[in-house]
């Protein structure tokens, strides 16, 4: 569904494009809210971007690129456009 929030642990969900909102719990009661479109404008990225930055960025399930670290990944991601060209 468009506009779908998920609530869970991890926030691997924010690099699918329908999720806008997720709620991330902390400790007792208290949540962590990731608004996407809030993300991006920070970021000034785009969808896209955000996916690639997550992807090639330390996570559960890979390492960074060696010698890249997240700020040098969004660096190279901001010059690519959605076919993955250099602009």
């Amino acid at each position: 569904m468009p506009d779908d929030i998920v609530l869970l642990r991890d926030s691997d969900l924010l690099i699918y494009a329908r999720i806008l909102t997720v709620w991330r719990p902390i400790s007792k009661g208290q949540f962590l809210l990731y608004d996407v479109p809030g993300i991006l404008a920070v970021l000034r990225i785009n969808r896209t971007q955000l996916t690639v930055l997550c992807m090639v960025s330390k996570n559960h399930y890979n390492a960074d690129i060696p010698s890249l670290g997240c700020v040098a990944n969004l660096s190279i991601i901001r010059h690519l456009d959605d076919d993955g060209n250099v602009h």
